[in-house]
């Protein structure tokens, strides 16, 4: 079971309807910068969009993108996949395509990717105990449950609402599915 990409805009079709928009827009990204912060590298682009040359409040968008990355789909094109979500993000923050969400169809694909490369309950970095499951977590859950004819018993759900950790590896094992 995957994401339902359907509603989602690319990043190529963002900048056709903003051009569309403003055809005087124009768009300047930064030098990457590599940004390291708790033990982990990412690669850092910032993207300035002009609506017109005499635009006084240019949108301005940063993106991170983990350095190396972590799937043999991002490993090697780091600063272009900053690139394009950074540039993403900027025009989605101007209004454009986000009726499905801010991110773009690209940024949805590349975090599914990173999931399924690092699953969720093995990214935690600082062990802190044991989390409840939040109640979207929980609702979710039991969605894919129902959708899938699997039944758990009383005891299972209340140890996968006690563990938000294993019930992140529950939804991804049924995703999978």
């Amino acid at each position: 079971m995957g994401f339902d990409l359907s509603g989602y805009v690319t990043v190529n079709e963002r900048l056709k309807h903003a051009i569309q928009k403003w055809p005087d827009l124009r768009v300047q990204e930064s030098e990457p910068q590599l940004i390291h912060t708790d033990g982990q590298t990412f690669i850092q682009v910032t993207t300035t969009v002009w609506r017109s040359p005499d635009d006084t409040l240019p949108c301005i968008a940063s993106c991170w993108e983990p350095y190396p990355g972590t799937t043999p789909y991002t490993r090697g094109s780091e600063q272009q996949n900053a690139s394009t979500s950074s540039l993403g993000r900027c025009l989605g923050l101007m209004g454009i395509a986000i009726e499905a969400g801010m991110a773009s169809k690209d940024e949805v694909v590349l975090a599914r990717e990173r999931t399924r490369e690092t699953p969720t309950y093995e990214r935690e970095q600082k062990p802190r105990g044991k989390q409840p499951a939040s109640k979207a977590q929980m609702g979710y859950l039991k969605r894919l449950l129902q959708q899938q004819n699997v039944v758990m018993t009383a005891e299972e759900l209340a140890e996968l609402e006690a563990d938000k950790f294993a019930c992140s590896k529950k939804i991804e094992e049924m995703q999978d599915n």
